[in-house]
């Protein structure tokens, strides 16, 4: 089974979720090789589509995204 999977997300929901994916990449070396493999394609593809992660004030507006995120869904 090969489909092709989309997912919807807000551009704060997907800025948060970049960094998590990129935190993860770089600090559980404990993911199993196809988990590890995923993590790493989602983390290009965000890449592709994402312009935050290069500007120059990338912290704060991950920051900022995560505040919106959790005031969005209730977690504050």
């Amino acid at each position: 089974m090969n489909e092709s999977v989309s997912l919807a997300l807000d551009s704060d929901e997907a800025l948060v979720l970049f960094e998590l994916a990129h935190r993860l990449a770089e600090v559980d070396r404990t993911c199993l090789p196809a988990e590890c493999a995923v993590l790493g394609i989602l983390i290009t593809q965000m890449e592709r589509t994402l312009s935050a992660p290069f500007a120059e004030e990338y912290v704060s507006m991950v920051d900022a995204a995560r505040s919106r995120v959790a005031q969005k869904w209730g977690r504050t």
